[in-house]
């Protein structure tokens, strides 16, 4: 139990820990940390880890509604390989909000692996959506990462990410001002 940094995506709030410099536009519009207990067991010897948590939400240490929200992740990490599939639900909306208090569902999902000679690559998709007063606020993501180790400290690495938000009228955004927002770096 405590407050614990966002299981959603690869990418962590450590610089040291990221492929790129940057960070990609799925991880500024998905929750950096959640407040609430979770527990984790692994399955066996297989590589696989199933994750249930309760939390106040998306970046709530004290929640601006009444209902916690869950998470469940299977998670896979075996030699070079990992993965991990994930849904999080929950009412993120703060009371009173004038779309109401819909539940969100979130999920995303990410794999990571070897190509061969030092290349490693990853593929990231988010997606989820809100029914709420004045319709469905949704929305859909995908980065995709390569990652090249020239020698043991240094490596070249790419990414490139879309993220697109449909918001019915009347609604206020989730995430950005913009319908969509993409980027690539290097």
């Amino acid at each position: 139990a405590g407050v614990f940094l966002s299981p959603i995506g690869p990418e962590s709030v450590a610089e040291t820990s990221t492929w790129n410099w940057s960070h990609s536009n799925l991880f500024f519009a998905l929750p950096f940390y959640h407040d609430g207990a979770r527990v984790s067991r692994p399955l066996g010897d297989s590589g696989w880890t199933a994750t249930a948590a309760v939390y106040n939400g998306w970046n709530d240490v004290l929640d601006d509604n009444q209902t916690p929200s869950i998470d469940l992740i299977a998670a896979y990490s075996q030699g070079a390989w990992s993965a991990q599939v994930q849904y999080f639900g929950g009412i993120e909306r703060p009371t009173g909000a004038p779309e109401g208090q819909p539940w969100r569902n979130l999920a995303d999902a990410y794999v990571e692996g070897p190509l061969g000679c030092g290349l490693r690559w990853r593929v990231h998709v988010d997606g989820g959506a809100e029914r709420n007063a004045f319709g469905t606020s949704a929305w859909y993501a995908a980065a995709g990462y390569l990652k090249l180790d020239l020698d043991r400290r240094w490596y070249l690495a790419a990414r490139g990410d879309y993220f697109r938000e449909i918001v019915p009228a009347g609604a206020a955004p989730l995430f950005f001002p913009v319908v969509w927002v993409a980027e690539g770096t290097a």
